[in-house]
């Protein structure tokens, strides 16, 4: 054991269920956006919510150049995303 916890491959305890437990009922109230299907779903809010494009994620756009450009990929082909940066 390591700071209280246990070792991978060790049985879940009672704890790590519930702790397992809160994780998904508090992923469930989610929407993909991450924000509260009460709230996303609230008439109320309507007209509240706006976009921000600020971000780019540069992995997902690698992703859309490629099935861009790849015109007819084998059949099978799974894109990864890799970081071609040169680490010394």
């Amino acid at each position: 054991m390591y700071l209280g916890r246990s070792q991978p491959g060790a049985p879940w305890t009672h704890k790590d269920r519930l702790l397992s437990e809160g994780l998904t009922f508090y992923e469930d109230s989610l929407n993909r956006h991450g924000i509260p299907w009460r709230l996303a779903t609230d008439p109320d809010l309507d007209g509240w919510f706006e976009v921000d494009d600020s971000l780019v994620d540069h992995t997902e756009a690698a992703l859309e150049r490629w099935q861009k450009d790849a015109k007819a990929p084998a059949p099978g082909t799974v894109p990864r995303i890799v970081d071609t940066r040169e680490t010394n």
